[in-house]
């Protein structure tokens, strides 16, 4: 396991993508943004024993904070980092989001994101040296994956791409299993947003809130760096 170089860009940590792979090509996938106690602060575990019994077989992966033990792997052979810095891609008509997944590439206008599933959530975090409450609504970040036919499981992350280059990637295993939810907020406070807006509920500062998201680029284990 090799360190990944980072970009000079501000909080460019949460660029990262860890992935741990395990037997018979089992692999699972974390934004490190997840993991750090500055923001998500969600555990996962490399275990070298449980009950004070060591592994013989080897260290296992443990995320005991999921709601259920999905991304466990009771054996893990391999992890890689890798940071995902993609370019801005600027949707065809304000408010609308570009969403790719390899070669695949789909546009939600502003009408059919404000179609999808809402849901409204009531979120604080802290910015700078101060806290910051508001209210959110729109479709989970799962509803626009499935509107625009992206496939993802344990080992998918998404990289949301503001307008002014600012990236910070997630999950969709931190909605389901981890129990943190993710939206795609539309409307902030009461107020129709210019662009959508990346919203990780339960983070503890708000570096991976990202404003004016022009794209959600998607992919499968931790990029090459």
């Amino acid at each position: 396991m090799t360190s990944p170089v980072l970009p000079a860009a501000k909080n460019a940590l949460l660029r990262v993508i860890v992935t741990a792979s395990g037997r018979h090509g089992h692999q699972v996938s974390f934004a490190l943004g997840e993991l750090d106690p500055g923001f998500g602060n969600h555990d996962a575990i490399i275990a070298l024993s449980i009950n004070d019994r060591l592994l013989a077989r080897g260290p296992a992966l443990v995320v005991p904070g999921d709601q259920a033990p999905v991304r466990d792997l009771p054996l893990v052979n391999r992890i890689r980092i890798g940071v995902a810095s993609p370019p801005v891609t600027p949707p065809p008509a304000p408010g609308a989001l570009v969403i790719s997944g390899g070669p695949h590439q789909v546009v939600l206008t502003a009408a059919e994101l404000a179609a999808l599933p809402a849901q409204t959530r009531t979120v604080t975090f802290t910015a700078g040296t101060g806290t910051q409450t508001h209210t959110e609504t729109g479709p989970a970040l799962a509803e626009v994956l499935r509107a625009a036919h992206i496939k993802v499981g344990l080992n998918t992350w998404v990289a949301a791409v503001g307008s002014d280059g600012y990236i910070a990637t997630v999950t969709p295993a931190e909605a389901w299993p981890g129990g943190r939810p993710l939206l795609i907020s539309l409307t902030e406070d009461g107020t129709a947003l210019a662009a959508p807006r990346l919203v990780t509920d339960g983070d503890i500062k708000g570096g991976r809130y990202v404003s004016g998201v022009y794209d959600l680029v998607t992919g499968q284990g931790a990029p090459a760096s």
